[in-house]
């Protein structure tokens, strides 16, 4: 249908062009047809009346104002005015509700973004408006690059709508030509020294199978519901909203203690303590359970009078697993901070130099693909590499491997040597250096 066609007169009929300028426009005999979808999901078809591809762009531009009741072309929305309509579509179609939070954050009145450009119709925001607010409210305040990126973000959204419904033309891009002059900038060496330095990667304070070890066995000092919090965080690499998230419901025990397919079925996430939604993926994934795992879980099971199926595992607060919860284990254990990140890289990386299978631990970890994987979260040691462990298909999976492979080392005290010091009317004394008081040590020194 975008064959070149010869209409009544003498000049040949361009080929329909290929960009997204001429949307929604196709060609029946020598005349462009439009055709556009309401809100509603109806499907309207009507003609041009013309030949000519730019001339039908804009009458199809000012059907769709019409159809869809939005503003003429003449009145220009403000920014902030896009804003909210933005934010209610992002909220219409049910998108991430931490991403939502976040946008809410950063397009609020009186912020960084709408105290400069709020005011300002769409069709002023150009790059050099965009240049000034990044260089006053990013460069002077010595922000990171990162949050620089996480307001243009917010502004793309809210353009990207606009453009999306007629009210800035398809070629008003100010943030695109924005970040085209910004990338120069990024390979300035103190720039990325200072990137890499704020880089808060997963990988770079994993722990290693002895120090896995004694945090599993600091947690099951303190309580029953810290192992079951550490071992899905360490074990089967589950995210911090994917803990809180978890539903007894979602825990497939298997046949007996001792079946290898016990695993969870993973299909809720509670980021940041928000209502229940889907995984950050939004595919569901079964990790594998280790036989220690499900022995906590069967415990914390019986603990809570076995609770039904629609009932929350973690009963701790989303904020507190981390700062009160993983933070008294980690002391308990003699070891420095470490977050939920750092427990799940841990995972991935030791199921790597285990397993040797990528598309096992990607699946269960849930990465989104083998990049994000060896840049944020696998961190292999050489000196642990070796041959993959041998299982026993009967009662063994995987997960079974760290029970096995992190034995904290035995904590043998340290003997300071007894020194005898031997006196006339005194057989023997046994001394071990302390301070000046120290009666023995007074008696060494003593002449007789």
């Amino acid at each position: 249908r975008w064959a070149r066609t010869k209409p009544s007169g003498s000049r040949v009929m361009r080929k329909k062009p290929k960009s997204r300028e001429y949307r929604n426009l196709w060609l029946r005999g020598n005349v462009i047809q439009i055709e556009l979808i309401d809100e509603n999901g109806k499907r309207h078809c009507k003609s041009a009346k013309t030949d000519d591809w730019d001339t039908a762009a804009r009458r199809r531009d000012k059907w769709e104002r019409e159809l869809l009741g939005q503003l003429p072309e003449d009145v220009s929305m403000t920014f902030a005015q896009a804003a909210r309509e933005a934010l209610a579509y992002m909220e219409k179609r049910r998108g991430a509700a931490t991403t939502g939070q976040d946008r809410n954050l950063l397009l609020k009145d009186g912020g960084r973004i709408m105290r400069y450009i709020g005011l300002l119709p769409l069709k002023n925001i150009d790059v050099s408006v965009l240049r000034h607010w990044h260089d006053t409210e990013i460069v002077n305040r010595d922000r990171s690059f990162k949050t620089g990126d996480n307001h243009l973000d917010a502004i793309e959204m809210v353009l990207r709508w606009a453009r999306g419904h007629g009210h800035l033309s398809r070629k008003h891009k100010p943030v695109t030509e924005l970040r085209d002059d910004l990338r120069p900038e990024l390979r300035y060496k103190n720039v990325k020294a200072k990137k890499d330095e704020n880089r808060r990667l997963a990988k770079k304070n994993t722990l290693n199978p002895e120090e896995v070890g004694r945090l599993v066995q600091a947690a099951e000092e303190e309580g029953t519901e810290p192992p079951v919090i550490v071992l899905l965080a360490v074990e089967s690499g589950l995210r911090r909203g994917e803990i809180k998230g978890l539903l007894w419901g979602d825990v497939a025990w298997g046949e007996d203690e001792h079946d290898p397919t016990r695993r969870l079925v993973l299909r809720h996430n509670r980021p940041r303590g928000l209502p229940q939604d889907v995984l950050k993926s939004g595919l569901q994934r079964e990790p594998h359970i280790s036989s220690r795992l499900e022995f906590s879980l069967r415990s914390l099971y019986r603990a809570r009078f076995q609770p039904g199926p629609n009932s929350e595992v973690v009963k701790e607060n989303y904020w507190s697993l981390e700062e009160r919860v993983l933070r008294r284990v980690c002391e308990r254990a003699g070891l420095p901070k470490r977050t939920f990140q750092n427990l799940r890289a841990t995972a991935s990386s030791l199921l790597t130099e285990w397993t040797k299978d990528p598309v096992y631990v990607r699946h269960v970890i849930g990465h989104a693909d083998e990049g994000v994987a060896t840049a944020h979260y696998n961190k292999l040691d050489l000196t642990r590499y070796k041959p993959a462990e041998p299982l026993d298909p009967e009662t063994e999976n995987p997960m079974d491997l760290f029970a096995r492979l992190c034995v904290p080392r035995e904590q043998v005290p340290a003997v300071v040597p007894a020194l005898k010091i031997e006196s006339e009317g005194i057989p023997g004394v046994t001394w071990r250096s302390q301070r000046e008081s120290n009666p023995c040590l007074s008696l060494e020194r003593a002449p007789s």
